[in-house]
């Protein structure tokens, strides 16, 4: 276990380095503690930006940190990936200059909910009364020039956060000074000059070697990506045109019969029973999440599975939110939503969040003997192994008789495309932010206006860009595991937990980390 000197550095008693690594990230992202259900950090914020030099430092004993357990290994292979990605972030992007959306996952206040009543109380207050001074810190310490798509995101989930403070908690003392904290400081963002904020091949290079331990040249990963839209983009043309529409056309007509929760429940009951006669990954026939309407209509997440904190002294259950909105009117509102929440690309999204997606990974997870590949989760294997589930879904047979929900999952698997080729073709400035608009229009089939803003938001989302990047790494190894049993490979991968892609290629592998750090051979 770590600990924490809230007053000093972290410190692992144990003098572990890995304990003191993990504790290093969560004096740094409380919130992150939070969720992990390490309580010491409840009403805790942030009390100054990252130390660079104390990073490298600890970087340097996690790498010169060796072992011949095979967890053990592990470990220390995620937590040099994570330390090293924030020593980058704050040296060569200058984060804490550039980057307002980050500080605002301290805002949340939703994580203290599950606690009992007086625990609860303590925690809220404490946190609603530090958050005036922690948000004027932070937009002080932010560049007049900043990220456009940044720029854009944050300011909006700030005023979203403000509102949900005022409606949710309005009577809570410290609530009302807390959102109009929020609301100052998405003034001082949309305040901001936007800038491009290109990384070019170098920054974007260590960025994702950083991140995800990948190695590959950035140019192989644009050939790479272009071939996949290209693949995608053709298929699902000739399938639409076969069924006598457009992909979109199509899907919205498709309405649901039911309550969203209500129809997700029985898609996920039906997707554990099919994963588990399939039998190509383990499944335990009595796991289910709970299922919850998300209260917060905000335009930042559709659906989202929330993960059990692994250090809370009793585990509750993963739970998976989801929207209910109004599906019946016809109004632009909900013609967006019916493209999203009709019946078949609810069954993609099911297999995402759920069977075998992100819910069958969490339950994968929680025998793993530490927390670092636990309580820290990279986007490249989570939402790679998430979106990987979609394809393999259709492999065995989910989608026959079903055209529809082959439709849905190509079309899921060309938008994720899409984000991975913007991402790195606007940061190797071969297109410009108005190519991929047209992109996403004539391709993606999308409105321009929903174009514009995603061709300003997605350079500023690695995240986005690793779904179908994670995907083309597991492909890989799934090659290269050769004549493997395709069960034992699943579960080879899943066992490392929630780790970066190169951890994860050395635990399933049992190769040496400089063998498996790059993504292809």
């Amino acid at each position: 276990m770590f600990a924490v000197d809230h007053d000093g550095p972290p410190v692992a008693p144990d003098a572990d380095v890995v304990s003191e690594a993990v504790g290093t990230l969560f004096a740094r992202y409380p919130h992150k503690a939070r969720l992990a259900g390490a309580h010491e950090y409840d009403g805790v914020l942030p009390d100054s930006g990252p130390d660079p030099a104390a990073l490298a430092s600890l970087g340097a004993r996690l790498a010169a940190t060796h072992s011949d357990d095979r967890e053990r290994r592990a470990d220390l292979s995620a937590a040099a990936l994570l330390v090293e990605a924030e020593r980058f972030r704050a040296e060569e992007l200058r984060i804490a200059h550039t980057d307002p959306l980050g500080p605002l996952a301290e805002t949340d206040v939703d994580v203290y909910e599950e606690l009992t009543a007086r625990r609860r109380d303590e925690a809220l207050a404490a946190h609603l009364r530090a958050l005036p001074g922690y948000l004027e810190t932070t937009a002080a310490r932010l560049d007049d020039t900043l990220p456009a798509g940044l720029r854009l995101r944050a300011a909006e989930l700030a005023r979203g956060q403000a509102a949900h403070l005022d409606g949710a908690l309005g009577a809570v003392p410290g609530a009302e000074s807390a959102a109009r904290a929020l609301r100052s400081y998405a003034a001082t963002v949309s305040d901001a000059k936007p800038v491009a904020a290109l990384l070019g091949p170098d920054r974007l290079a260590g960025l994702l070697r950083t991140q995800e331990g990948i190695e590959i040249p950035v140019e192989e990963l644009l050939a790479e990506a272009r071939d996949e839209v290209d693949r995608h983009a053709a298929e699902l043309d000739r399938k639409s045109r076969a069924l006598g529409g457009t992909a979109a056309e199509l899907l919205s007509a498709r309405a649901l019969r039911g309550p969203v929760l209500a129809t997700t429940e029985t898609i996920v009951r039906r997707l554990r029973d099919f994963w588990r006669d399939v039998d190509v990954v383990s499944v335990d026939p009595t796991a289910m999440p709970e299922f919850r309407r998300m209260r917060q209509l905000d335009g930042t997440a559709a659906v989202e599975i929330v993960i059990s904190g692994p250090l809370e002294d009793v585990r509750r259950p993963h739970v998976l939110y989801l929207p209910e909105p109004d599906l019946t009117s016809d109004g632009p509102s909900a013609r967006v939503w019916r493209q999203y929440l009709n019946e078949p690309m609810l069954e993609v999204i099911a297999v995402h969040e759920t069977f075998p997606g992100h819910y069958l990974h969490a339950k994968a997870s929680e025998s793993l003997p530490g927390i670092v590949r636990t309580c820290f989760r990279t986007a490249g294997f989570t939402e790679g192994w998430a979106h990987y589930a979609e394809e393999l879904s259709v492999e065995h047979g989910l989608a026959d008789g079903r055209p529809l929900v082959e439709l849905a999952q190509l079309r899921a698997a060309l938008v994720s495309a899409s984000r991975l080729l913007i991402f790195l073709s606007v940061h190797l400035r071969r297109w410009k932010f108005q190519d991929a608009a047209r992109h996403l229009v004539g391709v993606c089939g999308w409105a321009p206006q929903e174009a514009a803003r995603e061709a300003l938001t997605i350079p500023t989302d690695l995240d986005s860009a690793m779904y179908c990047l994670g995907k083309l790494v597991i492909r890989r190894w799934r090659a290269q595991a050769g004549g493997a049993e395709l069960k034992t490979f699943h579960d080879g991968v899943l066992g490392a937990g929630f780790a970066p892609l190169a951890t994860v290629a050395e635990y399933w592998s049992a190769r040496p980390a400089e063998a498996t750090t790059g993504v292809a051979e």
